[in-house]
């Protein structure tokens, strides 16, 4: 983002994405403001889920390893792989270090694409986040095969709204 113009009341900025913006300057002295650029390095963030069965330390190395060969990753600070917390449908490992500002978006992007390329490589999941929803008719529980359907029922590309019609 880049400051455009300063008025009395307000401020244009233009964004990353090329669109335009009016802040009004009461907003700009009453808030946080963050300069990413002013610094000559700045920390990368990336969260990875994997599968609750996967080996932690395992993927811990497999990132560790990735980004000490990842070229412009700095030493010092050191990156930081750990576990984050346990999720809902995954181990969420957090993924933090230091590149040069000027690379940032472009390094952040690879480091990504890097750490999936590695963990398929390896033959580790990462799963997508899974709900078991169960669905009830008429107040009762269902009972048979796919929500209550019969197994020989079920029909590919029939929606639950349409099932429920067809058997009314």
């Amino acid at each position: 983002m880049r400051v455009v113009e300063i008025r009395t009341l307000s401020s244009r900025l233009r964004m990353f994405d090329g669109t335009y913006v009016r802040l009004p300057n009461s907003d700009v002295f009453l808030s946080e403001i963050r300069n990413y650029s002013s610094a000559a390095a700045r920390r990368v963030e990336i969260s990875v889920g994997i599968a609750y069965k996967e080996d932690v330390s395992k993927v811990v190395g497999i990132i560790r390893k990735s980004l000490k060969e990842t070229p412009l990753v700095l030493v010092e600070p050191e990156p930081d792989v750990y576990v984050y917390n346990l999720g809902d449908s995954a181990v969420n490992i957090n993924v933090w270090c230091w590149v040069p500002f000027s690379v940032w978006f472009e390094l952040r992007k690879e480091i990504i694409q890097q750490i999936k390329r590695e963990l398929d490589a390896n033959g580790l999941e990462m799963p997508f986040q899974q709900r078991v929803v169960y669905l009830a008719r008429h107040g009762r529980r269902c009972k048979g095969g796919s929500m209550g359907v019969p197994p020989d029922e079920i029909r590919e590309g029939l929606n639950i709204d349409e099932y429920v019609h067809q058997r009314d």
